[in-house]
């Protein structure tokens, strides 16, 4: 489990034209802190967007709230279709970010 700043969900879920079957596409999208730089020379500072896979259940348990917002994340690597792919398996909403002054 970690702390994460979720900035946006995005969800689509339907019946494809194509083959009739249905289907639900989920990201949720975050903002992650850059990791320190290799070396005292280099810079690397703030934060970067990031997003990953999530089942419609749980962005719906955070659509609603105001955007951004601090939540404790899990999450589990899977593999599909030859790749490491990191999934969320749940989302606990924590506190509300601040807006900077």
């Amino acid at each position: 489990m970690s702390k994460m700043t979720i900035v946006g969900v995005e969800l689509s879920e339907g019946v494809s034209a194509k083959n009739s079957r249905e289907y639900s596409i989920g990201q949720l999208h975050t903002m992650i802190a850059l990791a320190p730089p290799s070396k005292e020379s280099n810079l690397a500072k703030g934060q970067v967007g990031s997003s990953y896979e999530c089942p419609a259940p749980l962005l719906r348990k955070i659509a609603h709230l105001p955007f951004p917002i601090v939540c404790e994340v899990i999450t589990e690597d899977v593999m599909r279709y030859g790749k490491r792919q990191t999934m969320v398996t749940d989302i606990h909403p924590v506190e509300r970010v601040k807006a900077a002054a």
